[in-house]
């Protein structure tokens, strides 16, 4: 009886939605886990887990199913840490430029496409991910046609010094990279190198 008034419920709760809303799209939640967390929507963020430093990200998968949504997420979660680390590279960059008061236009480019063609080659050797909380909803969704799925929320750690190591290893540049680069780019590098660091052990500092 239990089952045939869950199934009497939504099969009315979907011709509603179809009947009301025939040419713009709304989303009904039909089942979750628990209350929606606040760190489903936020952006990455540089926080302290278990007494270490870490860059908290969320991984997101969506299917017909629960367990097919949560594969999603697995699959997806290689490419985010490869976006994440892109996105640190990129603003300690961009702070780095800014406190030397000069931006070399061409060797930003350079350490940029190091970074991003480095990281996607050696991120599954050298990074490890640690799975610190989940949540996931059942919705149904209507735009042109209903549709119901599930969305599958992962929220990762990963530790700050892994991500030092593997932007410094797209970073550091042999001495016959750097002897290319002439001298005033060579000095350029060598004091960037030096500010990173800087800011990396601001970012290490325990939270207060």
């Amino acid at each position: 009886m239990r089952l045939i008034s869950k199934k009497v419920i939504l099969y009315l709760s979907l011709l509603l939605i179809s009947c009301s809303n025939l040419f713009s799209s709304t989303l009904q939640i039909l089942d979750k886990k628990g209350s929606q967390p606040n760190w489903v929507t936020k952006a990455y963020t540089i926080e302290e887990h278990e007494k270490e430093k870490v860059i908290l990200f969320v991984a997101y998968g969506e299917g017909k199913h629960i367990i097919s949504a949560k594969e999603l997420v697995f699959l997806g979660m290689r490419h985010e840490v490869v976006r994440v680390i892109q996105f640190f590279s990129a603003k300690q960059l961009s702070q780095v430029w800014k406190m030397m008061k000069f931006k070399d236009k061409m060797l930003n480019e350079f350490l940029s496409k190091r970074i991003k063609s480095i990281t996607s080659r050696k991120i599954d050797r050298y990074i490890k991910i640690k799975k610190v909380n989940s949540w996931w909803r059942k919705i149904v969704e209507t735009k042109k046609q209903i549709q119901i799925k599930f969305e599958y929320y992962i929220l990762y750690a990963l530790k700050y010094e892994d991500y030092i190591f593997l932007r410094d290893e797209a970073i550091f540049l042999q001495p016959k990279t750097l002897r290319k680069l002439g001298r005033k780019k060579r000095r350029r590098y060598k004091r960037l190198k030096k500010i990173l660091e800087k800011l990396d052990k601001k970012n290490l500092k325990k939270v207060k």
